[in-house]
């Protein structure tokens, strides 16, 4: 949750299958071996995506 000066209350989704599946959807793609090593080195493949 986050609150701003105008009083606004924002609730966020931090339930990590939301979020995996959420991002997997917005982006229509699974991340390549070679994008995985780049950004991601000290965590092992496979994606969180599904290949489409």
């Amino acid at each position: 949750m986050t609150g701003s000066h105008d009083d606004s209350v924002r609730l966020r989704v931090i339930d990590i299958p939301t979020v995996v599946k959420r991002v997997c959807d917005t982006t229509g793609m699974a991340m390549t071996r070679e994008e995985w090593g780049l950004y991601m080195p000290d965590i092992g493949y496979p994606p969180p995506c599904p290949a489409r």
